[in-house]
């Protein structure tokens, strides 16, 4: 409590940052894949509302090639890492963690292990199947003409293998007999170009998973209930996530079972996530869970923007969003990982300053970036740069915004 309450008296003192997918149509293969980031901005927006709430300044960044001279000039006390594409590309998401290890910059999330981790679903599967989290029988196509595994059983749902946000997770994912696999792996292959993930399809209930990392790991679990009496294989289809606004595919109802609870904590650590995660799991007939789905960066923000997290840990569980907030801040201020790093690439400027730098211009080249890292370990706020670049916004609210866009059910993920 002492520790929160620290954090709470310093809020008014802090400006952090929000970085976000820096988004235009051109960047993706389809207009689905698009729809899931296309309002990345405006989500960056409401998130910063609710900073503003809680006294804290808030920046906006767009996760793109400006980031770095950005940053090292406003220098913000910490940055909220919301990026789910660069370029348009899924993949390329963890070299933003990677970009604020190198400045020493502390941030929420998974580092870049974790996200590379992330958008490859083979590796994760893999990771899972061999620490025994169980996980359905699984096959990596890069081409249609691959042998099948002898041990995969139809019916099989076919999945893109660096793509989340259920893009292409249609009623032709899932797939009865050889001739309906191939032809799904050629359209998905030639379409966006990357490998194709194959699985078993599992019939039965699906939980959803949210966890919240930090001193005490919570773990949200939630039931999706569907309303879809006359489907064959009940799933949450990209629709249910995206298009259906009337929110009437499935609800959430709260989940409680000690054993998955231990599953889905040693899954979050054996990929590499941190401050949250999501994981979809499927209950068959028999009892037994199955890992099909994780994320180390899903969709984050209140329940106004749609979210899984909104819905479960919000509604179901009561904790309001602005405590969600807090608890990141809190891990990312105070992580012991963030003080080591400062403290290192702060003496290793001093050093170098004291060698005359790089510049050629005397003994103080380093200085203004000391003066910052000092700032971020002491936690004082008083180190900021006043200027600031045209890609960088103070957060004010935009006049007519419609933020209304909350469905009852549906969630992104």
């Amino acid at each position: 409590m002492a520790v929160a309450s620290e954090i709470e008296e310093k809020l008014s003192d802090l400006r952090i940052g929000i970085i976000y997918s820096d988004v235009k149509r051109e960047y993706f293969y389809t207009e689905a894949q698009y729809i899931t980031e296309k309002d990345a901005y405006n989500d960056a927006c409401v998130i910063a509302e609710e900073l503003k709430k809680l006294g804290v300044t808030p920046l906006l960044y767009p996760g793109n090639e400006t980031l770095i001279v950005a940053l090292l000039s406003d220098q913000p006390d910490m940055v909220f890492d919301l990026v789910d594409s660069v370029n348009g590309e899924e993949y390329l998401t963890s070299t933003i963690p990677g970009i604020l290890d190198m400045i020493g910059m502390p941030y929420t999330g998974a580092g870049l292990l974790g996200l590379a981790l992330c958008y490859n679903k083979f590796l994760t599967k893999q990771l899972m199947k061999n620490a025994m989290v169980p996980v359905p029988n699984f096959q990596l196509f890069h081409s249609p003409n691959d042998v099948i595994d002898v041990n995969l059983r139809y019916p099989l749902i076919v999945k893109l293998n660096e793509i989340h946000g259920a893009v292409e997770i249609t009623k032709d994912a899932v797939v009865e007999n050889e001739k309906q696999l191939r032809d799904r792996l050629s359209y998905l292959m030639k379409t966006y170009e990357q490998s194709v993930l194959v699985e078993e399809f599992i019939a039965g209930r699906e939980i959803t998973c949210m966890v919240l990392h930090g001193t005490n790991t919570k773990i949200y679990m939630a039931e999706k209930v569907f309303n879809k009496p006359d489907e064959k294989y009940v799933f949450a289809t990209f629709d249910d996530q995206w298009i259906n606004t009337a929110g009437n595919s499935y609800t959430y109802e709260k989940y409680e079972e000690p054993n998955l609870r231990y599953l889905v904590k040693k899954a979050f650590e054996i990929t590499k996530m941190a401050d949250y995660g999501k994981f979809d799991v499927r209950l068959d007939s028999s009892g037994r869970y199955y890992f099909i789905d994780s994320n180390a960066n899903p969709a984050f923000g209140p329940k106004s923007l749609t979210t899984a997290m909104g819905y479960i840990i919000q509604d179901l569980y009561n904790v309001p969003f602005s405590e969600i907030l807090k608890r990141m801040i809190e891990n990312t201020l105070l992580d012991p990982d963030n003080q080591n790093y400062l403290h290192g690439l702060t003496s290793a400027l001093e050093s170098a300053n004291s060698n005359g730098g790089d510049s050629g211009s005397g003994t103080n080249y380093y200085a203004p970036m000391i003066a910052a890292l000092n700032g971020y370990k002491n936690g004082n706020g008083t180190t900021h740069s006043t200027s600031e670049t045209n890609d960088t916004e103070h957060y004010e609210e935009q006049p007519g915004t419609d933020r209304s866009r909350s469905t009852q059910y549906s969630s992104k993920q």
